[in-house]
Formats: C-alpha cells, sequence, structure tokens
C-alpha cells in the first residue's frame, strides 16, 4: 500500500512567530545511520516580544534529528522520546547562553512524524493537534495521548485512511468539512482547501493512502530572518481546478504498509 504526504504552511513577518516543517528522508541521506524511516517535523516558536526565530528553529530541528538518528535506545518509541528531549534541551541551552533572549517566553509547539514500514510514530510536545481518519470518523491522537500522559504514539494506516497534523486550531476548526470528505475519497482536495487558505503562524501535514494532490512548491525562507507567506492561489473555477489538480499532484510514494494497530505508549 502506497503513501503520500502533503504539506502547507503560512508564515508572517512580524519576528513574533515562525512555523516549518522539516523533511528526512531515508532515501536522501547521504551517511546512513542505524535509524531507518523518514522524519518530518513540524515546529511552531512563538514570543510577544521579537526574537531570532528562524535561527533557533534550525538548532532546535537539528537536534530532534539528531536525537533521532543517532539514538542508542533499543526501541523506535525510546528514539522518538529523545529526539522530542533534545530538542527541548537545545532550546532551554540556547536561551541559558544567548543574553538577547534569556528573558524571552518562547512558546513552541513540536510535532514528529516517524514513517517507517511498520507504521508511524508520533511525537508531540506543546498544542499541536493530531487526528487519524478512519471509517468515516477523525480520531482525536492529541488528546488520547494528553488523557494518558503520554507523548509519543503509534498509528498503522489502511486503504483510504489518513494521519492528519497541525498547528493549534487548524484541524478542529476544518474536521467537520474533512469528515464529510472521506465519504468521496476527497479528503486531499479538502486538506489542499485548507492549505491554501490556511491563516498566518499556521502549518498543517497529512499522510494517507489515497492519491494526494500536490501542493505547490513551497518558498524557503530558512536563510530570512523575516519570512514570507508561501505562496499559494485558489482556482476561479471548475476548469481551473481540475488545471490545478493536475499541476498539483504530489508526492514521494513510500513504502507498502501492513494492516492496522493503534497504541499509545505511556511516558515512563
Amino acid at each position: 500500500m502506497k503513501t503520500s504526504a502533503q504539506q502547507y504552511i503560512s508564515n508572517e513577518k512580524n519576528g513574533h512567530s515562525y512555523v516549518t516543517i522539516y523533511r528526512n528522508l531515508f532515501e536522501n541521506r547521504e551517511e546512513k545511520s542505524a535509524k531507518d524511516g523518514n522524519l518530518y517535523i513540524l515546529l511552531k516558536m512563538s514570543s510577544e516580544q521579537k526574537a531570532p526565530l528562524v535561527r533557533l528553529s534550525k538548532f532546535v530541528i537539528d537536534s530532534i534529528s539528531d536525537g533521532y538518528l543517532y539514538s542508542h535506545t533499543k526501541t523506535t518509541n525510546e528514539a522518538m522520546k529523545n529526539a522530542l528531549e533534545e530538542g527541548t534541551n537545545k532550546l532551554k541551552t540556547l536561551m541559558q547562553t544567548d543574553k538577547d533572549i534569556e528573558d524571552v517566553e518562547i512558546k513552541t509547539t513540536i510535532l514528529v512524524v516517524l514513517e517507517k514500514k511498520e507504521g508511524f510514530y508520533i511525537g508531540s510536545i506543546g498544542d499541536g493537534e493530531i487526528y487519524v481518519l478512519k471509517a468515516g470518523q477523525a480520531i482525536n491522537i492529541s488528546e488520547i495521548m494528553k488523557s494518558k500522559n503520554a507523548n509519543t504514539a503509534g498509528i498503522v494506516l489502511e486503504e483510504n485512511e489518513a494521519l492528519l497534523v497541525s498547528t493549534e486550531g487548524i484541524l478542529s476548526t476544518h474536521i467537520p468539512d474533512i469528515v464529510s470528505s472521506t465519504k468521496e475519497k476527497k479528503v486531499y482536495r479538502e486538506i489542499t482547501k485548507i492549505g491554501v487558505n490556511l491563516p498566518l503562524s499556521s502549518a498543517i501535514l497529512a499522510f494517507g493512502t489515497d492519491e494526494p494532490i500536490k501542493p505547490k512548491e513551497e518558498i524557503d525562507n530558512s536563510k530570512q530572518e523575516n519570512s514570507k507567506i508561501v505562496q499559494s492561489f485558489i482556482p476561479k473555477d471548475e476548469e481551473e481546478k481540475e488545471e490545478a489538480r493536475l499541476e498539483l499532484e504530489q508526492q514521494e510514494d513510500i513504502s507498502k504498509r501492513p494492516k492496522l494497530y493503534v497504541k499509545e505508549v505511556k511516558r515512563r
């Protein structure tokens, strides 16, 4: 069963917030570590005071990625926990050693999705939203994790199911429309509609087993302190919609998946 990924990001220029999605695909790694799988990191940082959030985000993402790739733990779940810990510890260290930000309060949301042959592993810190679409229903994984005091979970998708993650308020606002779209097997079309209309300082990342719609190539703002809004558009009529669908068709085919299990792992 093929799995596809789809992402959208919307940033603002005021320096008070920054959101990004990082991908580390196994097939593209120059140095193969003992850890396999495709790693996705959705990171949002915000502050009432101006702060070098773009620069800080690079250090945090590198620490999360390295925390997984070079972890010596025995299980994938433990490696995911190690990755989350490395990311949060890195931010704390930066804030303690940089006088310009030592008194700045920075709110952070981290969502890590690790895609492996046996399924998906999820790590979460902060107010991110995680849903699984299954049998025409939306399961709020983030709420389940909070109720179990867990920051990691495992998911396997069956045919025509999807894993969705977003910054706060995106999925929860649109989940009724997303669920309705599953009846016509148009989840990716609905995600595209949401994605091109994202409010500032937000992002959405979707994984599914049906045919995705490819988003337009996003602008890389990683070298800019003041990031721009990702370029997007809204089709005006049915002909343009069809052209847009063809233009947006995406994405990375990933390996076949076994059948379903869903589990939450309690924090030790």
